[in-house]
Parts: structure tokens; sequence; C-alpha cells
């Protein structure tokens, strides 16, 4: 039981962490001065879910499958928050930002081995 909540708790608490933000009725969700800004912030954010995500399944297809089809489901939710929409460039942008963090999961432990006497 443990080890589950280890696993799955970060998974969990980033995908209310995520449902959260999008729950918030605003059209100028996030702040940025330039155009398609939203799309970083869509990048950075599905980042850390690909890493969260990677951590809790030992399979790299299966984590990048997660975090896109999380994304595609918030995009969904979206259209039913005043104020937003549901888009597919977003949807992409969480998807390439799932693969960045699944990327980065992967190097961060081929990191710690090295270091590992």
């Amino acid at each position: 039981m443990h080890t589950t909540i280890k696993r799955w708790g970060p998974v969990i608490l980033y995908a209310l962490i995520i449902t959260t933000i999008s729950s918030i009725p605003s059209p100028q969700l996030p702040p940025g001065g330039f155009e398609n800004s939203d799309k970083i912030a869509h990048l950075v954010l599905y980042s850390g879910a690909g890493f969260v995500a990677r951590r809790a399944v030992a399979s790299t297809p299966a984590a990048i499958a997660m975090t896109s089809a999380y994304g595609a489901f918030d995009e969904l939710y979206q259209n039913l928050i005043p104020g937003r929409n549901c888009s597919a460039s977003d949807w992409i942008a969480d998807t390439v930002g799932g693969i960045v963090g699944v990327l980065l999961y992967i190097w961060y432990e081929k990191s710690r081995r090295r270091q590992t006497p």
C-alpha cells in the first residue's frame, strides 16, 4: 500500500493541480506578453505531469499515453468552464510537454544510477 501511494500519489496530486488551474474561469490564463504564451505554460505544466507519470509506471509509452490522455480530458473539461475553451493546439502542447517530462525523468534516472557506486 505504501509503495502504491508513493508511486501514484504525485500523479494524483499533479492531476488535481492541473484540474484546479483549469477550473479558473478566465480566458486570460496564463498571463503572457506574447502570442501563444499559453502553449509554453501547457508545455511546462505537462512536463511535470510526464515526469511523475514516468516515475509511476515503468513504461515510457504508457507514461506518454497517460499524459496525453489526461491533456485531452483537461481540454474537454475546459470547454465546460466559462471563458475557457477546448483547443487541439493546447492538447498538442500538453502531449509534447508530457514527452519532455518523460525524457527528463529518463535522464534523471540515468544520471542518478551513474552517481551511485
